[in-house]
């Protein structure tokens, strides 16, 4: 893409192709029903096969002793809840299209900048997705409230596709699948810290309880990721060159 996609065109052609990998959330949800009344619940272990090294490394390090709330996955009806596990990928993926279809509009009639696109696109999935998060935490016991900030978060990072998922192409587009490929290694090796994360807080909570105000927290943690998630272009990709003029 940052070979032959012009620059003001990025945004609407990386809606179309990143989100593709938000098709695959949603066929693995949509066929695990018919393939486990196929084949049985144990047929999907086998797609689970290359996450066994970091299970068996980190799964007796997380708790000594696995909590008897798994009990209630066997008896979840999987085929009356399983639209509330790809829907939310749906609306990404249609939101994602449209946002970069407008940003391409309006960049291409000169009513706002590339560079005013890629920051607000970024801001707005950071900054909208934080709000929900918020949201759903404020919204007690009630599901259906809950579930409505659920789809409505994941369905403004859509925006990421027009913004920091391509900060890279501008940035260095000789390098971009590099550098792509480091940021992704990074963020990926991260996650392996939530579970271990996620444990030391609810053994707090079983010992001490909720925390007073708890919900307070979620406002710092989102303000720095809103400061924190604004693209920026390097100074050097202002300047014309014989490369962009090609």
């Amino acid at each position: 893409m940052s070979k032959w996609v012009p620059q003001d065109e990025r945004a609407f052609v990386a809606s179309i192709i990143f989100p593709g990998a938000l098709i695959g959330h949603v066929a693995a949800s949509y066929l695990a029903h018919p393939l486990m009344q196929l084949a049985g619940w144990e047929a999907m272990l086998s797609f689970a096969l290359r996450r066994m090294t970091w299970i068996r490394c980190l799964g007796r390090r997380i708790s000594a002793a696995f909590h008897s709330g798994l009990v209630l996955l066997a008896i979840l009806d999987i085929s009356r809840y399983i639209h509330l596990s790809y829907l939310p990928y749906v609306c990404m993926w249609i939101f994602a299209l449209i946002f970069g279809f407008a940003s391409y509009i309006l960049v291409a009639r000169g009513f706002c900048s590339i560079k005013f696109i890629r920051k607000f696109s970024t801001s707005f999935a950071a900054v909208g997705s934080s709000l929900c998060i918020i949201l759903i935490a404020y919204s007690g016991c009630n599901a259906v409230l809950a579930t409505f900030w659920m789809f409505l978060g994941m369905m403004v990072l859509g925006a990421y596709y027009s913004g920091v998922m391509i900060n890279m192409l501008d940035m260095n587009p000789n390098y971009a699948g590099t550098m792509i490929g480091v940021v992704d290694n990074i963020a990926i090796n991260s996650v392996l810290l939530l579970p271990m994360t996620d444990q030391m807080w609810w053994d707090d909570v079983r010992k001490n309880g909720y925390p007073t105000n708890w919900k307070n927290g979620l406002f710092p943690t989102e303000a720095l990721i809103g400061e924190n998630g604004e693209t920026v272009f390097k100074p050097r990709r202002d300047a014309e060159t014989s490369e962009d003029k090609l």
